[in-house]
């Protein structure tokens, strides 16, 4: 039996991409936990990987998943831009993880061919 997704093309590559953007981001962020501190490189880095998947997912009319790597790429944005000796590097490792756990949710229903769109209001609010 093939999955449902793997008869377009699109979706396939978005699943594909979608799926290593968020091992990478996945990586870095216990990485950066495990160091207690995240240097410009790599806020740069997940600040470019939220962003492809904010992008690709709104391309995708996947909204929550947008809108979730959307108000990451802000707070990482407000990071970069002012630099906070005081920032918790833990909980910022905790947010990203749990944005992490919530889009491989939302992709793994979207193999299966189920209904996306879980609320994730709580992670961006």
């Amino acid at each position: 039996m093939t999955n449902k997704y793997s008869k377009d093309p699109i979706l396939e590559s978005y699943i594909f991409e979608t799926c290593d953007l968020i091992n990478k981001l996945e990586t870095l962020a216990l990485n950066n936990e495990n160091s207690n501190c995240y240097s410009k490189e790599s806020i740069d880095e997940i600040f470019r990987i939220v962003h492809t998947i904010k992008g690709s997912s709104a391309m995708m009319s996947y909204d929550y998943i947008s809108m979730l790597a959307h108000s990451i790429e802000d707070l990482l944005y407000f990071i970069r831009e002012n630099k906070s000796e005081y920032l918790d590097y833990k909980e910022l490792s905790d947010l990203i993880l749990n944005s992490v756990d919530f889009i491989k949710g939302e992709i793994d229903k979207i193999k299966a061919g189920d209904t996306v769109q879980a609320m994730c209001d709580d992670m961006i609010s």
